[in-house]
């Protein structure tokens, strides 16, 4: 991952991936995806978004299960597991879903900083999930919730 490359938002700069594309980039969501491609297939992409909160990680990652289930019809749960290395109290919930196009698996770190929620929602169709998921990782351990946020 390129080090010269980093999204500023108000709680955390978010490295973006060697070959990635930076869809937006405001304050409230920032919007990482896989270069296009020319057959419509499902594109690989991350979502990186916050919400005022001062609700402890348990409850944050209860939200991010109850919106999937809610948001995806046959969505199933997998995995949540807490993140015991990260420097902000966090979890990741690990869930999938059939979407039109292809079998989505998506790994949610969601990570509660005293003050606001912040959620790296990371999607891929699961052909591509072992060729991808090293990408997610490594961007979420290059998260820098460094005081105040952005510099």
């Amino acid at each position: 991952m390129s080090e010269s490359r980093v999204v500023a938002t108000p709680d955390v700069l978010v490295p973006v991936p060697d070959g990635w594309v930076v869809v937006d980039d405001a304050p409230e969501a920032v919007v990482l995806a896989w270069p296009e491609r020319p057959d419509d297939s499902f594109r690989p992409n991350v979502v990186i978004t916050r919400r005022p909160s001062d609700e402890p990680v348990p409850a944050a990652s209860a939200d991010v299960v109850a919106a999937a289930l809610g948001l995806q019809r046959d969505a199933q749960v997998l995995a949540v597991e807490p993140l015991h290395d990260s420097a902000v109290p966090g979890r990741l919930v690990t869930y999938g879903y059939d979407s039109d196009s292809a079998w989505v698996c998506v790994q949610q770190w969601v990570f509660a900083t005293g003050a606001t929620h912040v959620h790296v929602t990371a999607s891929c169709s699961i052909d591509e999930m072992l060729l991808v998921h090293p990408h997610f990782s490594e961007l979420v351990r290059g998260l820098d919730f460094s005081p105040g946020g952005a510099p």
